[in-house]
């Protein structure tokens, strides 16, 4: 299995119910392509530099898998979920990046 990683940034005026919504709703996205071995909040951070107009936002990590071995249904993976990441308007900043 491909392991990964990936960082979201989302804007902080989602807060509580409205915020925990959100990261569900980015959980089951995630979980259509991959398994998901774990997700931390990280709170509310201060941005190094200002992105989409806010100085700050909520950080989440997620590490996942894909079981799938063939690199090329991989790649299109990852770029299911780079893309699913850009069109969301609460996501300031993503990265996804592949694990050791």
């Amino acid at each position: 299995m491909k392991k990964y990683e990936s960082v979201i940034i989302i804007t902080p005026e989602l807060v509580n119910e409205k915020l925990e919504k959100f990261i569900e709703k980015v959980n089951k996205k995630l979980s259509e392509y991959t398994i998901i071995t774990q997700t931390s909040e990280l709170g509310l951070k201060r941005l190094a530099y200002t992105v989409k107009g806010k100085n700050e936002g909520w950080y989440v990590c997620y590490e996942f898998e894909i079981a799938d071995k063939d690199e090329e249904k991989s790649k299109t993976i990852i770029k299911e979920i780079e893309k699913y990441f850009k069109i969301q308007e609460q996501i300031l900043k993503s990265i996804v990046v592949g694990r050791e």
